[in-house]
């Protein structure tokens, strides 16, 4: 018989990653950010370690993704769901709905970083001409 019961090893990882995922999640909506992180490392952590599929591996790193960006540590969240679309676009290409929802997921981490951006500039440029009018812009004396 070639079937699984559903008791094998790689089975009952499935379920341990699955049930980690949801509780990351919980934690991440209950705004323990923290322990959302730990959670969701350890079942990625997991995915790698029994090699349970690129699709799973895509899937928990945009769920890290969220946390991150819940964090507001945008870099790191850019970082998993670029990690996740690789995953994805490797396995299954980009015409699904997976792929769609982890890209507008890092669309908008992109978006928040670039109004980042553009809030130092703005406040940057500002000082720097009441200070010293004569600057052009990207030629910064304040530093930024």
């Amino acid at each position: 018989m070639s079937g699984c019961s559903k008791s094998c090893g790689r089975c009952r990882m499935l379920g341990r990653v699955g049930d980690l995922c949801r509780s990351g999640m919980a934690l991440c909506a209950a705004q323990e950010h923290e322990l959302a992180e730990r959670v969701l490392r350890m079942a990625l952590d997991l995915v790698r370690e029994y090699d349970l599929g690129p699709i799973l591996e895509a899937k928990t790193a945009n769920n890290l993704g969220l946390v991150y960006a819940a964090m507001e540590r945008e870099n790191q969240a850019g970082s998993q769901f670029a990690r996740a679309l690789q995953l994805i676009r490797g396995r299954v290409g980009t015409d699904n709905k997976l792929y769609r929802t982890v890209n507008n997921n890092y669309t908008q981490v992109i978006g928040q970083q670039v109004r980042q951006y553009k809030n130092v500039v703005d406040e940057c440029a500002g000082r720097c001409v009441s200070a010293r009018p004569d600057l052009i812009v990207g030629a910064c004396a304040c530093g930024r």
